[in-house]
């Protein structure tokens, strides 16, 4: 709600109280009328009369080239009065497009820039004036994208940048991680943005809302905003550094009123912000308080009627000023007179309805009428409270009627400024503002922040999701989460994901992964982990880093997929199912990638082929029950001497195993195969039909590769070769270990080698 209030004893009190301000303001600077330049600036000038203007042909609303081709836009009317205050012209160069302006600057084609970023890159060959022009550089997204949080979060997306433009340059340095998308122009951008193409665009806010405008394109609006500001400076090329000084003594010389206009004439934004209504109390306070000793003055000091006449005249402007600042935060300013219910009013009041400006006051049954009816009850509980001293200050929201007949919100602000002598209330006064986009806008906040909580809801019930700090310790876990672990949010908060590693996943696995996400990237892998009660599960994560608004890692977080069924399935489909061990299918597949991952970490590698020593007898005097068992407890041997990462235990088919290892030196193969030959033997399996032992047992054939950080060898040349260290152990009396170093004794021959018991 606003305090309909009326002028003339504020108007009276504000007409004294400005003359003194006015006395501080006249001793404020006004602009020089010559730009005091040095003799060797103004010779430069003389030598350099002609300058050669880069600019940007399609950049509106700084700068294009219109349809009568002509230079026009902000920076064109910045250029026309530095043009006019040094005496020199400008040359623009009005058809190559920016990226080729860029490239003329560089071979110095070109002069200088008439507006443009400084960035690092362009600091190698121009120097810059300080900026003079100064916009938020934003995100702007399709309609259906709700909120973008800054630019993390774009980080998976594609961004549209104008090619050539600092922005491209500013975001390649910062923000590797972006995939920009290069577009010719602006136009070419925001269409990308527009058809789905790419995600998101980032650029200034008055470019963006001048072209959003011109082509039409409705579907788009901006989503976000970056920590960057968009400050324009012009830029000369690297060996003319004398007219830096001189294009900065000519952009000083622009006064603040020349600016609003350049302003006023090409932007025509709107922006919500909060008033400081307690920063306008004060200065009337202030004003009231000088008012009094005014007055005083004015019985004493009769003869000042001469300075009294020039303060007036400093007055007005103040009063313009005043207005300016209304203007400018785009409030109505009212005064309501408690006693006669007349209420003074500014324009601004009534164009915020719709209403002709065709008055400047009203009565309060006019306002009052103008209320919603729904909203009059707290309206007026409000108003009088404000009257009965309850509240100091006035602060509602509320709607009004408009001339077009539609409800606008509007928020109303103030207090009561004078009061009788026995305390009555006779005048407030405050102001009143527009906030029906704004209250259409908290709509919207609500609605997309309810949808956001049903999609966190979601999530937290079906994603197996967390989050921890930058050093791993978990902050928070999803139910679903909770749910498969087995484990309680209570008991994952604070501890690391440790508690549910399994015994099964490699060291290196982890080593891989927390080197990647270090690195700000993201890690997806399969990983094995351990419930609270025992058993396991699988999930497919994908983990990345969380930045901060400097870009530093605060924290990890990760979403994960439950392919439990899919690793049991493919598991089933590379076992043995009568020893639980690998089958032959996948020994064929993981030998080869094996051996060459080996060669890329110049690791030594061991193929063992093994053959139970008589098992035909056995089978045939025992029974295959019998032989069965034995091939299960033989598997379980196995099982519990090749437990390092990089082990790998087959059955290849009867009675025949294959196992491989990955070792730094020969001695741990040589003494895994034989630890493997005795603890079988240890078993004590009786076997009385076998010439080699009272009990079962093993021959061996080991093939030993040293890497060499080459192309591995072919698969089925090093089976040959264990497989023949294998006939060589049979034949020299089972029950022992062959070994093939791969020795080449015949210089050259690589059909023999060293064998060794």
């Amino acid at each position: 709600m606003f305090f309909p209030f009326q002028f003339p004893f504020i108007l009276k009190c504000l007409n004294y109280g400005f003359i003194v301000i006015s006395m501080f303001m006249i001793a404020m600077p006004s602009q020089a009328a010559d730009i005091p330049l040095t003799d060797d600036e103004k010779a430069w000038l003389k030598n350099h009369s002609n300058i050669r203007l880069a600019v940007d042909i399609a950049w509106p609303p700084f700068e294009y080239i219109d349809e009568n081709n002509n230079y026009v836009g902000m920076s064109s009317e910045y250029i026309d009065l530095v043009s006019k205050k040094l005496g020199i012209e400008f040359i623009v160069e009005k058809e190559k497009p920016w990226a080729a302006v860029v490239e003329a600057v560089k071979n110095r084609e070109l002069d200088m820039y008439s507006s443009v970023l400084e960035t690092e890159q362009r600091r190698e060959y121009v120097n810059f004036t300080k900026p003079y022009l100064s916009f938020p550089m934003v995100i702007v997204t399709s309609d259906k994208v709700t909120y973008v949080d800054g630019i993390r979060d774009l980080r998976n997306e594609s961004v549209a940048v104008v090619k050539g433009y600092a922005t491209q340059d500013l975001l390649e340095k910062n923000h590797p991680e972006l995939n920009l998308y290069r577009a010719e122009n602006l136009t070419e951008a925001l269409k990308a943005v527009s058809l789905g193409k790419v995600f998101a665009y980032i650029g200034n806010i008055a470019s963006v809302s001048e072209t959003l405008k011109r082509e039409g394109l409705t579907n788009l609006k901006v989503s976000g905003q970056t920590p960057y500001k968009f400050d324009l400076s012009m830029a000369v090329r690297k060996d003319w550094p004398e007219l830096i000084p001189i294009l900065q003594k000519a952009l000083d010389s622009i006064t603040v009123a020349q600016q609003d206009e350049i302003h006023q004439h090409w932007i025509k934004l709107r922006y919500d912000y909060e008033a400081d209504y307690s920063f306008l109390w004060k200065v009337l306070l202030a004003v009231a308080f000088v008012v009094g000793l005014i007055l005083l003055w004015n019985r004493r000091l009769s003869q000042e009627v001469r300075r009294r006449t020039e303060a007036e005249t400093q007055l007005k402007k103040t009063h313009q000023r005043l207005e300016l600042g209304l203007r400018g935060g785009d409030l109505g300013l009212w005064d309501w007179n408690i006693q006669t219910n007349v209420i003074q009013i500014n324009d601004r009041w009534l164009t915020m309805l719709g209403m002709p400006v065709d008055r400047t006051e009203i009565n309060f049954d006019f306002w009052n009428n103008l209320l919603h009816e729904d909203d009059k009850p707290a309206v007026q509980v409000a108003v009088q409270r404000l009257l009965d001293k309850e509240e100091e200050y006035y602060d509602e929201e509320f709607r009004m009627l408009s001339a077009s007949g539609e409800y606008l919100w509007m928020r109303s602000r103030g207090q009561i400024v004078e009061w009788s002598k026995t305390g009555e209330p006779i005048r407030a006064a405050g102001v009143h503002q527009d906030i029906t986009e704004l209250k259409k806008a908290r709509v919207e906040l609500e609605q997309a922040h309810q949808q956001l909580m049903n999609y966190v809801d979601i999530v937290d019930k079906y994603v197996i999701t967390s989050s921890t700090d930058e050093k791993g310790l978990i902050n928070y876990v999803s139910e679903a989460f909770c749910k498969i672990s087995g484990y309680s949010q209570e008991e994952l908060i604070g501890t690391s994901h440790s508690i549910l590693r399994h015994r099964d996943m490699p060291a290196a696995l982890y080593e891989d992964l927390w080197s990647t996400i270090s690195k700000g990237k993201t890690w997806q892998g399969e990983i094995k982990n351990r419930k609270k009660n025992g058993d396991f599960y699988w999930v497919d994560a994908y983990i990345s880093p969380i930045l901060d608004s400097n870009n530093q890692i605060e924290g990890y977080t990760a979403i994960r997929q439950d392919i439990t069924d899919k690793k049991l399935a493919e598991q089933l489909s590379i076992t043995d199912e009568l020893t639980a061990l690998y089958n032959r299918r996948y020994f064929n597949l993981i030998f080869p990638q094996e051996l060459a991952r080996a060669e890329r970490e110049k690791k030594h590698i061991a193929l063992l082929i093994i053959d139970v020593d008589y098992f035909k007898p056995y089978n045939d005097n025992y029974g295959h029950l019998h032989g069965d068992a034995a091939l299960k407890a033989i598997g379980n041997v196995f099982k519990d001497i090749l437990r390092r990462a990089g082990d790998f235990a087959f059955r290849i088919g009867g009675e025949e195993f294959g196992a491989i290892l990955t070792f730094d030196e020969d001695r741990v193969a040589e003494n895994m195969a034989e630890r493997i030959r005795r603890e079988v033997e240890d078993l004590k399996i009786e076997h009385d039909y076998s010439p080699a032992s009272p009990y079962v047992t093993v021959s061996i054939g080991m093939k030993i590769h040293h890497s060499g950080g080459d192309l591995p060898p072919e698969m089925t040349q090093l089976y040959k070769m264990a497989d023949e260290a294998l006939y060589q152990a049979k034949e020299q009396g089972r029950n022992q270990v062959k070994i093939d170093y791969g020795v080449d004794l015949s210089a050259g021959n690589p059909d023999i080698h060293l064998l060794k018991s």
